[in-house]
């Protein structure tokens, strides 16, 4: 009696399930099951029994003599074939009425499934010839659409988020995208489940975003004309005083910081976070009156304590209307520019430091408890694998052996079995979650450690900083104008 051995024929990644032709079994048929498959064997077209991995076993030896005779039909299934794919769809059109911009989204990224039951799958598909990837691909890919189009829309129909900060939703989008697809039942009854889903991006139609800038930039020069409408005598004399103030300002500026150090170091840098951070706030009317109840006093002398009168005065433009102060711009930029000594960097490395911080807790939303970044355990895993430069993974370390370990960053939460809920987040995945791609994440945590270094002076920060710029060539001033212009180019510096 003729040999026959069925075994797969097609072992490409894009195959997850290839059926044999009907056979009548008899003694001489064997079945080949490599290592990643399982067999499913039809009797009659009823699944009769499951094989797994094995070499040249005699079917009717090991499974039965009882199915000598019987119609029979095996499908291997490729339990890893299925990669991580692709989606997207765009054009759903927004009309938000809370911001009156209406314009047309869009949203990409990328899932990964898992089998749940074989059984179920192969009943969803025609059981004669394969199942492929892509054959899966098209079906969930219509579910994403589907759910995605809708919850996308309704998300930008009723934020106050402008069009141009959505990227600070789109962890919110990819949350809510994959709790709906988690309980979706079509996907249940083929067998599988969503096991990851990350979003890309959300995007804007080029057209629709170029005629709100054009709008908003029309809106912006009638608010000016009608301010310069209303100027009056008062106004210009004010403007007068602070461009005094100004130049006596930045005149005395490295010479009062560096008083405030020699008093106390972590004293002055308390009172420079602290008055940067109830500064931001101010009115128009409580800064302009403090300003003019201060020019006579810096008329008549400066006191040991005027130090603290400059920190207060370091964000007047956040509390003032251009339309009144635009001559005043003690911004970060303008104190880097005219820092003479490295005491002058601290309060720029301050409010850099303070506003990219505050951003990433409320515009990108960040998980923040306790003064500590956090992530979910199972989010952090996923940004382990995006988080690589090249071949170079910047989470995981390769062993000896060849294969990878991941970085664990100290547990903050853990479930009842005692195993990782939630993380703290490190720099570099607070800015991957905050957009960043790999690459410029790690830059901006490289800087933000630079940052952290310029406001804690110590003789060991110093070296590290002086053999940072001696590397990159760079003076501190440029080191510092250049993190200053990266964090404003990436939405993560908003202040001045």
């Amino acid at each position: 009696m003729r040999e026959v051995i069925y075994k797969p024929t097609n072992t490409g990644d894009g195959v997850i399930v290839q059926y044999t032709d009907s056979f009548i079994l008899d003694k001489g048929m064997k079945i080949s099951v490599p290592n990643q498959y399982i067999a499913v064997v039809f009797d009659n077209e009823k699944i009769s029994f499951r094989v797994e991995p094995c070499v040249g076993k005699v079917i009717f030896k090991e499974y039965g003599k009882n199915f000598l005779g019987h119609t029979m039909k095996i499908a291997f299934i490729h339990v890893t074939a299925i990669p991580e794919m692709p989606w997207g769809f765009g054009n759903i059109q927004v009309n938000n009425d809370r911001l009156k911009e209406a314009y047309r989204v869009g949203a990409n990224g990328a899932f990964q499934i898992k089998i749940t039951d074989f059984t179920k799958l192969m009943a969803s598909f025609n059981g004669s010839g394969e199942i492929t990837v892509g054959d899966v691909k098209e079906k969930v890919l219509s579910l994403i659409k589907t759910i995605g189009v809708e919850l996308v829309g309704a998300c930008f129909a009723n934020t106050d988020v402008s069009v141009f900060e959505i990227s600070s939703i789109v962890g919110k989008i990819r949350e809510d995208l994959f709790e709906k697809l988690s309980k979706e039942s079509k996907l249940a009854d083929m067998g599988i489940k969503i096991a990851n889903l990350t979003v890309a991006g959300v995007h804007v139609n080029e057209e629709d975003l170029e005629l709100i800038r054009d709008r908003i930039n029309a809106d912006d020069q009638k608010n000016v004309d009608d301010e310069e409408d209303d100027d009056n005598g008062e106004t210009t004399r004010l403007r007068e005083d602070v461009q005094k103030f100004q130049t006596e300002i930045l005149k005395r500026m490295s010479e009062e910081i560096a008083a405030a150090e020699a008093r106390s170091k972590t004293e002055s840098e308390r009172v420079i976070n602290e008055r940067l951070d109830s500064n931001r706030r101010a009115t128009v009317s409580t800064v302009m009156q403090y300003i003019n109840e201060q020019l006579d006093e810096f008329g008549k002398t400066i006191s040991s304590e005027l130090d603290e009168k400059i920190q207060e005065m370091l964000p007047l433009r956040d509390g003032a209307q251009e339309s009144t102060v635009d001559s005043l711009t003690l911004t970060a930029e303008n104190i880097i520019s005219n820092a003479t000594t490295d005491d002058d960097y601290v309060p720029a490395a301050a409010m850099i430091y303070s506003n990219v911080e505050d951003n990433l807790i409320h515009k990108f939303g960040l998980m923040h408890e306790n003064e500590k970044f956090l992530i979910g355990f199972r989010d952090y895993i996923k940004i382990v694998e995006r988080a690589k430069i090249g071949n170079r993974y910047l989470l995981k370390k390769r062993n000896e052996n060849g294969l990878f370990t991941t970085f664990m960053p100290r547990v903050y939460k853990e479930d009842e079995n005692g195993e990782p809920l939630i993380v703290e987040a490190l720099p570099v995945v607070r800015f991957m979650q905050a957009g960043l791609d790999a690459e410029n994440a790690w830059k901006a945590s490289e800087m933000w450690t630079v940052l952290n270094r310029i406001r804690h002076k110590s003789d060991e920060n110093k070296r590290k900083l002086d053999s940072l710029f001696e590397k990159e060539n760079l003076s501190q001033k440029e080191y510092l104008l250049s993190v200053l212009k990266f964090f404003k180019e990436n939405g993560l510096y908003t202040k001045d």
